[in-house]
């Protein structure tokens, strides 16, 4: 076995994951049924070098899976992981994506899922499963679809999963360009979005980059520039037109340079994550609650958030479920006392109790929860602490296929263990059973298909995302 230590587990399309502990081989491992191999000698081709594609360095089986390992490209980060990245880098990386158009490029299945593809910044990218016709694929979806996903994910943080099957849940709560992307209708309408909005991030780097003094400089050279054009189309307009028409055109002059000097104080507010500043500069503008609410919710500011659009609550709690930071849902408050508000508030302690896992508070709001969607994280928080007979009271009330499954996988686990005991019990040296080997099997038997079972559930459960 080549990879030396499974220490980082996650899922994709058609199996598990796994990415030892110094990040130098990933190992894909897919169940078996999926193949339609006699031999291992009929997947060789995978191992052909392909630019563009990590390495194969390893395809082994087991009896019920087959491995394929993969080289990973030093100091490249699994797809994954960019949710931690700055936006200029969230924004390079898919354009890199787009331009490429591995899908293009091959006859062959690749999958798009993030935890299958590398990157390092700004725009080297590696992709890994390329399927040949014997092996697992997904055709579903063209590959439009994939993109757009794979683009949104990246852009949102949220699942590869819920941006291919839940475009509607998403749009609600996105981006202009976000929405630009779901609205989309070609892989190259996606690309000049990300293009057009990668030149505009890469610019307001840069533009940090100049000092105050520069900016200053700059100022001072165009208002005299300005002052001067002033004065000279004064001297030539005069006979040509009133002293009204001068005017008009002044106060348009001042208007666009007034103009011209708000966004760049928004882009500094921004850069100096002064945020206050640049939800002031957008109300000066005439910006609307919601876009306002926007500018917070993609700054990670919350709270803001929140207290400009009630509206965000769900966004920000999914938001904060798929960074692992579901912890700070606690200090979340209302402080405006609207109606949407007072709604959205009891939705709020709802969601504390389940952040906090409140038990007492959680049973006595399940008779009353309406929302599915609190109710599935009600049901994934009593699965995660092991209340099996409290989760299925709340997948009753809200039947869910994810839930159904969590449940599944957390009973399987749980089964494992205590298979795994048993084994224990039986191979202890001072047992002189002559019937040991035999129960020795039968447990370890029943250790692999439970694997296997554990496997399968958790590859489902990446679907469903």
């Amino acid at each position: 076995m080549i990879v030396k230590s499974k220490t980082k587990f996650t899922s994709f399309e058609f199996g598990a994951i796994h990415q030892d502990e110094e990040k130098e081989t990933v190992q894909f491992e897919l169940p078996k049924t999926q193949f339609r191999i006699d031999s291992l000698t009929e997947l060789a081709t995978i191992k052909e070098d392909k630019p563009r594609f990590l390495p194969v360095v390893a395809i082994e089986e087991s009896e019920k899976h087959i491995q394929i390992t993969y080289q990973v490209v030093e100091n490249t980060e699994m797809l994954l992981h960019i949710k931690n990245e700055l936006e200029a880098v969230k924004l390079a990386i898919a354009k890199t994506i787009l331009e490429q158009d591995v899908l293009a490029e091959t006859e062959r299945y690749v999958s798009l899922h993030p935890a299958t593809i590398y990157y390092k910044p700004m725009s080297s990218v590696y992709y890994t499963y390329r399927a040949t016709e014997r092996m697992p694929q997904e055709q579903l979806h063209s590959n439009l679809e994939r993109y757009r996903a794979l683009t949104l994910s990246i852009l949102s943080g949220l699942t590869y999963e819920q941006c291919l099957n839940q475009k509607e849940t998403i749009f609600k709560g996105s981006t202009e360009l976000m929405k630009a992307v779901i609205t989309a209708n070609s892989r190259e309408e996606i690309l000049a979005l990300i293009t057009e909005a990668n030149n505009h991030v890469t610019y307001e780097v840069l533009q940090t980059g100049v000092t105050h003094q520069k900016r200053n400089n700059k100022r001072i050279l165009v208002l005299c520039v300005v002052s001067l054009c002033l004065l000279l189309g004064a001297v030539v307009v005069t006979n040509h037109v009133s002293a009204k028409g001068n005017q008009l055109k002044i106060t348009e002059m001042e208007k666009r340079l007034a103009k011209k000097q708000a966004e760049k104080d928004y882009v500094e507010a921004m850069t100096n994550k002064d945020y206050t500043a640049a939800a002031k500069l957008m109300k000066k503008a005439g910006k609307s609650n919601t876009e306002i609410a926007d500018m917070y919710f993609q700054s990670g500011q919350y709270q803001q958030a929140m207290n400009q659009n009630p509206a965000l609550l769900e966004t920000i709690i999914e938001k904060l479920y798929a960074d692992d930071h579901q912890s700070k849902i606690v200090d979340l408050v209302f402080t405006s006392k609207t109606k949407e508000a007072d709604k959205a508030n009891k939705k709020l302690t709802i969601e504390k109790a389940i952040a906090a896992y409140d038990v007492p508070t959680l049973q006595q709001d399940l008779a009353f929860l309406e929302d599915e969607k609190t109710g599935l994280r009600m049901g994934l928080a009593y699965v995660e602490h092991n209340d099996s007979l409290a989760a299925n009271d709340v997948y009753e009330k809200f039947p869910s296929k994810k839930l159904k499954n969590a449940m599944d996988i957390k009973d399987t686990e749980n089964q494992i263990e205590q298979a795994k005991n048993e084994l224990k019990k039986i191979n202890v040296p001072t047992n002189k059973d002559k019937n040991k080997a035999q129960k020795m099997k039968i447990q370890q038997d029943a250790i692999n298909r439970l694997t296997n079972t554990l496997a399968t559930l958790k590859a489902a459960e990446t679907k469903e995302e």
